[in-house]
């Protein structure tokens, strides 16, 4: 197994990380230096010194460019998975290791080292991971608690295809999650501990620019479920004075189940579609059809507003009821 950690202007604590991990175990330690200037090759000097093997890109080419670096290093000189953390001390010894042991433990299924975010964390970064969570949770169906972490534990039998993937920069460890479930990869999240030092200042991540990176991909994936609910409000709208709620909402509800369905054939790109993940996704599209229409009912018989409106509320309901029911069974 080895141990992963891209780097970009590092400092003594990534010399500090390899240490410790030395010390600890015995997989092999990677770094990619990615492009950092002259002045920071002392630390990668003393790191190599303890053992790690040091690749190099003569100019920076971001995290995602230095990931697949990593990646085809593994693949080429060691037999088993990868795990990557960061270089910053964000990323604890002993947080490191769970990682490699559960992958090890479960040597097919995508191991997340998850951040709880409590105690002393920057609000730009807590309000950020809440954004990013709820956007990739909503869109994509998943559940993490942290879909932000470099501290990964990936399958060596998914790492070509992770290689392959688009994105150079921190976009990259968000199309990761979105191909590993496209994969129909099994992610296992295991809690670590939240640690951001000097108010999160060594990080290079750009709030704007590359926000806007890792946002465009989860939209994209999730577009089929946005053009579902469109489709089901324009026709719930359209049907309703003529059929009533009954009609109008399964009529509704039948045509976003098909769009649904489509999305997730072509989703797919031709890989036919596991009976697991089909009966999984005729089950909540069940249980969400049948817990709404109950709720749209109920309100139309109790609530003085628009029938329109009284749906919006029951799904939303409902929505909310299956993403903590998600979540719950996860942790």
């Amino acid at each position: 197994m080895t141990i992963l950690i891209p780097a970009y202007l590092p400092d003594e604590r990534m010399v500090a990380l390899v240490r410790e991990l030395r010390a600890a175990c015995g997989h092999k330690i990677l770094l990619v230096n990615d492009g950092s200037p002259a002045q920071h090759d002392p630390y990668f000097a003393e790191a190599a010194a303890l053992g790690a093997v040091v690749l190099r890109h003569e100019k920076n080419r971001g995290k995602g460019a230095a990931l697949k670096t990593g990646f085809a290093w593994v693949l080429a000189n060691d037999d088993g998975g990868c795990v990557t953390a960061d270089a910053d001390g964000q990323h604890l010894c002993k947080d490191i290791l769970r990682v490699c042991d559960a992958l090890a433990e479960t040597p097919d299924l995508l191991i997340i080292g998850g951040r709880r975010f409590t105690g002393n964390v920057p609000l730009r970064s807590k309000l950020g991971n809440i954004a990013t969570r709820i956007t990739f949770n909503n869109l994509t169906g998943n559940y993490l608690g942290d879909t932000q972490t470099g501290l990964r534990g990936i399958p060596r039998g998914k790492l070509r295809a992770l290689i392959e993937l688009p994105g150079d920069r921190f976009e990259y460890e968000m199309r990761m999650l979105l191909r590993a479930r496209a994969m129909d990869m099994e992610m296992r999240e295991i809690p670590i501990e939240t640690v951001y030092l000097d108010d999160n200042a060594s990080s290079h991540f750009r709030t704007f620019q590359d926000a806007a990176k890792v946002y465009l991909p989860v939209l994209a994936a999730g577009a089929g479920m946005l053009l579902a609910i469109v489709v089901d409000l324009v026709v719930f709208a359209l049907l309703l004075p003529r059929y009533g709620v009954l009609g109008a909402y399964l009529s509704a509800r039948g045509a976003a189940v098909v769009v649904r369905g489509a999305d997730l054939v072509l989703r797919r790109r031709g890989l036919p579609v596991p009976n697991r993940k089909l009966l999984r996704f005729v089950l909540m599209a069940l249980i969400f059809s049948c817990l709404g229409l109950g709720l749209t009912m109920l309100g139309v018989l109790v609530l003085p507003i628009p029938v329109f409106v009284i749906k919006l509320i029951a799904e939303l309901i409902v929505a909310v009821l299956l993403n903590f029911c998600k979540a719950h069974a996860r942790r």
